[in-house]
């Protein structure tokens, strides 16, 4: 059992897959539950927890790290976008849109070549950034790059059953 509360500081963040456009592109109606990854990630005790991203990674992010007391560190030029159409879905989609349903993984830096190496799935694997403790001068969730409030530059998240956005509190 890999559950949202046993994230550590240190762990490095995974996804699978690609995000953003998942409406656009129809995704959301036919994608692949990503369960025989989770179940060999667990399996083969690679993360110590692991999510669906079924909100977007700006919403599913915080609710992990709510569980796990920590606050995350993301670096945006690694987040893998969908490409929709000969386009790449921005990076606001990517990291805003629901119906992804990618996985979002937390790994010990000590297992992280070890899982990249040893993964046997088409489904790609991305490292997008690292958990740490949280601190009153650092956002929860920040860029990697700047430090900048990755919440507040990004506001709109994706909200079921309304065509309007969500924003952040």
């Amino acid at each position: 059992l890999c559950r949202r509360d046993a994230a550590v500081a240190g762990d490095e963040l995974w996804v699978t897959g690609s995000l953003g456009e998942s409406l656009a592109s129809g995704v959301h109606l036919s994608f692949t539950p990503r369960l025989a990854e989770g179940h060999w990630l667990a399996a083969n005790a690679y993360t110590h927890c692991l999510m669906d991203l079924s909100d977007g990674l700006l919403v599913d992010l915080p609710r992990l790290c709510a569980a796990s007391g920590l606050a995350a560190s993301l670096d945006l030029a690694a987040i893998p976008r969908r490409l929709h159409e000969g386009h790449l879905a921005s990076l606001a989609a990517a990291l805003t849109d629901g119906e992804d349903y990618e996985l979002l993984i937390t790994v010990p830096p000590n297992r992280a070549a070890e899982m990249r190496r040893h993964w046997p799935f088409a489904t790609p694997l991305h490292r997008v950034g690292s958990l740490h403790a949280p601190a009153p001068t650092r956002p929860l969730i920040c860029d990697a790059a700047d430090g900048g409030d990755l919440l507040a530059r990004f506001p709109g998240t994706f909200r079921h059953f309304n065509a309007s956005p969500e924003t952040h509190p």
